[in-house]
């Protein structure tokens, strides 16, 4: 859950709102002092009646004026999606003001598109304010027979200098830890620090060699970008 929630959880976020969040945030400042990750960062999951429920609470050392305009657009939503090693590629697309992301699901390995799962979350963006931000991504499907997915991030100010989330987390925090260089540069920060960030949690989220897992992730990048190239889906 600590990688990508998205492929395993099918309940409702909890929605709050800037003031509500800030609340939480109050009635977690201890446990985000002093937890088992060493970190501001709070994990809560559930399985009850047959669905799966996972949230996360993280305080983050970064501006709200530098984090919220790096989670606004589909286009940067498919750039931290695809460092998940299940994503095998993300496209984004807007019809009559819909706007779908519609992302491929797949194997551990390379492997041709059309042998991935498609997965089909309908992009909105729910409160865009000047210290809180609200997306959401809903599917009424999913890969291997599940549905009802409901994606959602929420991220007030605290202050000047810290933010608070609630979502799913590691995908999102090497993205935003690498927000300036070329997009090259940007590219490969971001590979290294997914595969980094998954081997602090060896038992739960071990899966590839650095090596296997950058070679896989190049391919399907160059294979991502030259899809956005082409002509946008219907």
């Amino acid at each position: 859950m600590l990688g990508l929630s998205l492929l395993c959880a099918q309940a409702p976020a909890q929605q709050l709102s800037a003031g509500t969040l800030l609340t939480r945030h109050a009635e977690l400042r201890e446990q985000l002092a002093d937890n088992p990750f060493q970190r501001p960062l709070i994990v809560e999951s559930s399985d009850h009646d047959d669905q799966l429920k996972g949230e996360i609470y993280a305080q983050l050392e970064q501006p709200f004026a530098v984090i919220a305009p790096q989670l606004k657009t589909m286009a940067q939503w498919c750039d931290v999606l695809i460092l998940h090693l299940n994503v095998k590629s993300c496209r984004p697309s807007s019809v009559n003001a819909v706007e779908t992301l519609s992302i491929k699901i797949g194997r551990k390995f390379e492997q041709p598109l059309e042998d991935a799962h498609p997965f089909d979350f309908l992009y909105q963006v729910k409160s865009d304010q000047s210290d809180f931000l609200h997306v959401r991504l809903t599917a009424t499907e999913g890969p291997l027979v599940t549905s009802d997915y409901n994606i959602e991030l929420q991220l007030v100010a605290l202050d000047e200098q810290r933010s608070f989330l609630h979502l799913y987390y590691l995908a999102l925090e090497d993205y935003l830890g690498a927000l300036s260089g070329t997009s090259v540069v940007r590219q490969e920060q971001r590979l290294n620090g997914w595969h980094s960030a998954v081997e602090r949690f060896p038992l739960q989220l071990r899966e590839l060699e650095r090596s296997e897992y950058l070679a896989m992730k190049h391919m399907e990048i160059r294979r991502q970008q030259e899809l956005l190239t082409e002509k946008p889906l219907p």
